[in-house]
């Protein structure tokens, strides 16, 4: 078997694994907030909370040798989380507050990865002002030139 084309694959896998995982847990997140004004959203998140984790639970089953660990620790990590959501939100008896809980915690891990894009940006930026900065207060040389000598007659 080529090893880039196998690679090329398992990269395929898990980039159409992460779309699916993302679109699910974006609407994941959106049913929490809808389920928290409507109490009759809350099976939807149960469903969609089950339909998470047996996705993550089926990735990790079939590509066990093909990830690296660190992604399925974080998956596995995920599959905890949202087993654990699940039963809150079944067994307890304040749903609204549960789910509000649950839905702070997403809200905490979105604000953390803006957090973390604003710093890159404002790193960046700070780049790209030390660069321009650079370029103005450099004094230019002038370039060398070749001296050609004449050649001599006599």
């Amino acid at each position: 078997m080529d090893i880039q084309q196998y690679q090329l694959d398992r990269e395929n896998d898990f980039q159409t694994f992460k779309s699916q995982y993302d679109e699910l847990n974006a609407q994941y997140v959106n049913s929490l907030t809808q389920a928290v004004y409507d109490s009759s959203k809350v099976q939807e998140v149960l469903d969609l909370n089950k339909s998470l984790a047996n996705l993550v639970n089926q990735f990790i089953s079939e590509s066990q040798t093909k990830i690296d660990t660190e992604i399925i620790k974080k998956l596995t990590d995920d599959i905890i989380t949202y087993q654990k959501e699940y039963e809150e939100i079944k067994n307890s008896q304040g749903r609204s507050k549960t789910l509000i809980s649950i839905l702070n915690k997403e809200n905490l891990k979105l604000q953390s990865i803006r957090d973390e894009f604003t710093d890159y940006l404002w790193i960046l930026f700070g780049c790209i002002f030390f660069l321009i900065l650079l370029i103005f207060t450099v004094p230019s040389t002038e370039l060398p030139t070749l001296q050609v000598s004449e050649p001599s007659t006599m």
